[in-house]
């Protein structure tokens, strides 16, 4: 039976990351913790940093990936950051656990992510007013 190759798609935290803005970023006890237990499944796994060049590392991976494995925060592309890998994965074909793009930007955007739960009757704490 073929091995699984899984991409693992994260940030990985640098050692000069001490900034809060890098909170989400993976250590390497998160990486070698989810490798060792995507590996356990008996797949090859490959770790993928993302970075500004994300679309190039996954379009020329394409063809060897069967699966990505998606725990990706982003940076500086704002309300979009956690739907980047999602939409290039749909984009080249590459089947990847996780949320749509549309969830992920649905949900960054506070109010249309209220606005969304509160049409199924969900109810929601009414938004704080920031005094200006």
């Amino acid at each position: 039976m073929k091995k699984l190759n899984i991409a693992y798609t994260c940030n990985v935290r640098k050692p000069w990351m001490e900034d809060e803005r890098y909170g989400e970023f993976e250590g390497p006890a998160t990486i070698a913790a989810v490798t060792a237990a995507l590996e356990r499944t008996g797949a090859n796994v490959e770790l993928i940093d993302v970075g500004p060049d994300i679309y190039y590392q996954l379009d020329k991976r394409k063809d060897q990936i069967d699966l990505v494995f998606n725990n990706t925060e982003g940076l500086d592309e704002k309300e979009l950051r956690e739907a980047i890998v999602p939409f290039f994965c749909e984009h080249l074909h590459i089947p990847y656990t996780g949320s749509s793009p549309k969830t992920f930007i649905n949900k960054m955007d506070k109010a249309t992510a209220k606005r969304i739960v509160a049409y199924d009757g969900v109810p929601t704490a009414r938004p704080a007013h920031v005094a200006r």
